[in-house]
């Protein structure tokens, strides 16, 4: 089961201001759920950067959050699936990825979910900033799916990182 999903509509917001979001929605970052909401323009232009997007590529954002990077590659034109965890944020992700046609919004776990029935068997490229607590399951599933995607951007968190690049006993 994948949870409620939604497609977008078609008048394309300004760019997303994450703290006036936040602030209207009365949310902050569930450190439980692991959240860091992306709110820097220019980290948001790096990660879209770094994903190297061609025309044609349909793009899975995990952890879509209140949408700042959905929103941001929408803006590109590319079709994005979106899924986020966390119900509480569906709401202001649907407004941020209001009139982006293409955009497919997701509330549930990702870890749960059958990512190549998702994607249809279409080539995809993940773009995300994912919570801390599942950067390890995830990092795995995507790179044992036997047609995964052909380019995985994300943002970790430091710890993360120096965990991942740690020689053997480090």
């Amino acid at each position: 089961m994948t949870g409620p999903e939604v497609v977008a509509g078609d008048h394309p917001p300004a760019f997303l201001d994450a703290r006036a979001v936040l602030r209207r929605h009365g949310l902050r970052p569930d450190r439980r759920l692991g959240q860091n909401f992306l709110i820097d323009p220019g980290a948001l232009e790096r990660v879209v950067e770094a994903a190297e997007l061609d025309p044609h590529d349909t793009v899975l954002e995990i952890g879509a959050g209140i949408g700042t990077l959905t929103s941001r590659l929408a803006q590109e034109g590319h079709p994005v699936v979106a899924v986020e965890l966390d119900r509480r944020l569906i709401e202001p992700l649907l407004e941020g990825v209001r009139g982006f046609p293409g955009v497919q919004v997701i509330q549930a776990d990702v870890l749960k979910l059958d990512l190549a029935a998702l994607m249809q068997g279409k080539p995809f490229r993940v773009v995300a900033n994912i919570p801390y607590q599942i950067t390890s399951h995830l990092l795995r599933r995507l790179m044992e799916m036997p047609d995964g995607p052909d380019r995985v951007v994300l943002t970790l968190q430091a710890e993360v990182v120096d965990r991942i690049v740690a020689s053997a006993g480090e």
